[in-house]
Order: C-alpha cells, then sequence, then structure tokens
C-alpha cells in the first residue's frame, strides 16, 4: 500500500525520509511511464475541447448542464400529469400560472402530449378556460393552444363531437379573428374525416365575417378537396338567404323626403315658377304638419305607408273637437290633388291649401294641452278620487226623477253624466 503511494506522489518520498536520488530515479522511471498515457490524454482532450484558459469552468458546465435538463423533465412531466388531471374534472379548468415555469421549447412538447390525453370532456373545459384568459396570457398561450392542440383533435375527429363543437363556438363568440386565422385558414388544406365542425365554425359567424371567410378560402386553397363543395355551398346558401332577404325588404322601404331642400327648387323674387313647383310644397307641408304633431309626442309619427287621411283624423280629433273633420277632408283632398291628379295645381289651388293648412297646424300647437290621441294611456284613466270629487259637486243632476225613487221597479231610462273630454265616470 505504501509503495503504491509512493508511485502516486513522490513527495510522500521525501515526507517519509528517503534519499533525494531514490526520489529522482524513482521519478524519472514514472514520468517514462506516464509519458505514453499524457500524450493519449492530451489527445483526446484535443479532440474533444479546445485548448484554453477556461478549459475547467468549461468542463465543468457540460457536467452541469445534463443535470438540469434532467431536472427539467420531471417537472414538466409534473405540469402535464396536473393540468389534464383539472381539465378531466366536472366544470375543471387550466391554471396558466403552472405554464410560467416553461420556456417556449419546452411548453409545446407539453401540448403535443395533452393532446393525446385529452378526451372531449377535457378539451371543451380548456376553451372554457381560454375564454377566461387575461390579455398577456391570451398573447402568450392561445397561438401554441390552437395550433398544437385544438388543432389536431379537429383533424383526428372521425365523427361528429356536440362537446367539441361547442366549446369551439364559445371560442368563436370571444376570439373570432384568432380562430380564423389559427383553426378556420389550416383546415382548409388539411385531410378532415368530419367536416361537421368546420361547418359549425363557418355558421357560426355573421354574414358580414363570411365574406372574409370566403376570401380566406380562395386565398388559401392549395388543391380543391371534397369536403371543400360542402363549406362552397353553404357560404352560397348564406348569401343567397341575404340576397332574397334584402329583396324582400324593398317593396316595404318608403321614404318621404324634403323635396324643396334642393336649391334648384327655390324660386328667387321675380322669378318664374316651374309647373310642379307649388306641388312640391304642398308635399313638404304635410311633412312639416306632421313634425307639428309629433313635436308634443313621437308615437303619434306617421309611417310613409301609412294613409294621411287616417292619420290626421286620428291624431287631431281631439283638439278639432270633431267639427274639424270637414276640414281635413277639404285638405286631404287638395294634398292628393296635388301629388297625383294629372290636372293643373297652380297658385290658386295652393292658396286654398295653405289656408287648410295653417289651421290644421294651429290645432296641432293644441296637443300640448291634450293627452295621447292615439291609444288610451294611464294619463287618460280617471282617477277614483277626482271622479268621486265630480260626482259630488254634480250631485244633483244624476239624481233620477222623483218618482222611480223606492218605487219598486227598474227605471226606464238611465241618466249618464258627462265629463270633460268626452270621458263617462267610472
Amino acid at each position: 500500500m505504501k509503495d503504491n503511494i509512493a508511485q502516486a506522489n513522490p513527495m510522500w518520498k521525501v515526507i517519509a525520509g528517503k534519499n533525494e536520488e531514490e526520489i529522482c530515479s524513482e521519478s524519472e522511471n514514472s514520468d517514462n511511464d506516464e509519458e505514453p498515457n499524457q500524450m493519449n490524454e492530451s489527445q483526446i482532450h484535443d479532440q474533444l475541447l479546445p485548448s484554453t484558459q477556461f478549459y475547467f469552468t468549461q468542463a465543468e458546465r457540460t457536467i452541469v448542464e445534463p443535470e438540469k435538463s434532467v431536472a427539467a423533465s420531471p417537472q414538466r412531466c409534473d405540469i402535464l400529469e396536473s393540468a389534464c388531471e383539472s381539465l378531466e374534472r366536472n366544470n375543471g379548468r387550466l391554471d396558466f400560472a403552472q405554464l410560467e415555469n416553461l420556456s417556449y421549447e419546452d411548453l409545446i412538447p407539453v401540448m403535443d402530449e395533452m393532446a393525446g390525453k385529452l378526451s372531449p370532456k377535457g378539451i371543451y373545459n380548456l376553451c372554457a378556460s381560454m375564454n377566461h384568459m387575461t390579455i398577456e396570457q391570451r398573447i402568450k398561450y392561445f397561438n401554441i393552444l390552437c395550433t398544437h392542440l385544438l388543432l389536431p383533435k379537429i383533424i383526428e375527429l372521425e365523427e361528429p363531437s356536440r362537446l367539441l363543437s361547442s366549446a369551439i363556438v364559445e371560442c368563436i363568440k370571444n376570439f373570432p379573428d384568432e380562430i380564423q386565422q389559427f383553426i378556420f385558414v389550416p383546415l382548409l388544406n388539411a385531410e378532415l374525416k368530419d367536416t361537421m365542425l368546420i361547418t359549425t365554425i363557418v355558421n357560426t359567424f355573421d354574414l358580414q365575417k363570411k365574406i372574409f371567410l370566403l376570401e380566406e378560402f380562395l386565398a388559401n386553397v392549395k388543391e380543391l378537396k371534397s369536403w371543400h363543395i360542402s363549406i362552397l355551398q353553404n357560404f352560397l346558401s348564406s348569401f343567397k338567404k341575404e340576397i332574397e332577404r334584402r329583396i324582400e325588404v324593398i317593396p316595404r322601404i318608403q321614404y318621404e323626403p324634403q323635396l324643396i331642400s334642393d336649391p334648384r327648387y327655390i324660386l328667387t323674387p321675380g322669378g318664374q315658377a316651374p309647373p310642379h313647383y307649388y306641388r312640391l310644397k304642398a308635399v313638404d307641408d304635410v311633412k312639416t304638419l306632421e313634425a307639428e304633431i309629433t313635436r308634443y309626442d313621437n308615437c303619434l309619427k306617421k309611417h310613409p305607408s301609412e294613409n294621411l287621411r287616417a292619420y290626421l283624423l286620428t291624431t287631431l280629433a281631439t283638439p278639432l273637437n270633431g267639427n274639424g273633420q270637414r276640414l281635413i277632408h277639404q285638405f286631404c283632398d287638395l294634398y292628393e290633388h296635388a301629388r297625383h291628379d294629372p290636372t293643373e295645381f297652380g297658385d290658386e289651388e295652393y292658396q286654398v291649401y295653405t289656408r287648410l293648412f295653417l289651421k290644421l297646424m294651429d290645432a296641432a300647437r293644441l296637443l300640448k294641452s291634450y293627452p295621447s290621441s292615439r291609444k288610451s294611456s294611464p294619463s287618460r284613466t280617471p282617477i277614483k278620487k277626482n271622479v268621486e270629487t265630480k260626482r259630488n259637486i254634480l250631485e244633483p243632476r244624476m239624481r233620477p226623477p222623483e218618482e222611480q225613487i223606492l218605487t219598486g221597479s227598474r227605471p226606464n231610462t238611465l241618466t249618464v253624466m258627462t265629463l270633460d273630454n268626452s270621458e263617462t265616470s267610472v
């Protein structure tokens, strides 16, 4: 044992008290024996590491790095197992705080493995978790979740999945642009076994967004596949329904513009009025009368398709007190003459029309002191207290004849008190 120690380090012989000559001879022999080994070791080190002054620190780093990677692998597995367990629960959610400790390079393998482990229920809970992400989490994780987790699941589907469809629909409502970019566009060139989900995606978007989806379809499809035909038919049917709806609405679109708002129809002093000038003014006067009526009650606005005669009889019946029906009929007759009758409608006819128009305008100004004349509103309902007061005041008038009091026979006639505003007692 001592000889082996002495051969390993010649200084032990000095400590043991041996001669320097023996030390030198033994050291020379050991040097000669170790030279081939040192040459071999130097060649190996020259091949593995560059000869620098930081040789020993570099060698230490190569030893530490594998330890970190070995330590990172269990951590990644723990995060994966914890995330999958949380998502598979009822109403489970993904804790994005667990993913913050993973780098981008570690996050992608975790998502790939999670895609293989999660069931449709777990995917649904994952999409629900995505809907509650913060802006920072959305920027960091949304692309990875869609590309490495949702997209492979959709491509692997062999039959429709209600859970996955409802989950994607919820994501579309919150992140329409991201779903279009990370889900819809990549699916266009994929080999899909079930097309129900992409049909659901297309149907969830509104019509305006479908136009952009169709543009993306035409720009990104590299090769037309069989399932593309159903998607195109879906686009066309949506556009067809919208076109038919707009065509059906056209007959109901009516508008009555202000005709003399155009400077070409303003009569200058001393100028000659065109033949149709007074007709235009007559139509514009009706718009002025309507504006005066709706000034006090916006519910009295006239629809363009509504008959003018019925409109005026309904709205102005109260201020005219039933005596202005003849006035309204004369005004409407001249209005229909100005608008539809080919016979002449000049200055004289317009002056008569204007006098009737001014009287109706005065009646419309009186609407502010009357309740709405179109519908019975709570404001028109008599209050019981007020009615009782009126009954007390007018009680002598309401008494039946003396011969009908306590005679034991029913009266032949019934006296009804007449109240203001043409209202009957309660």
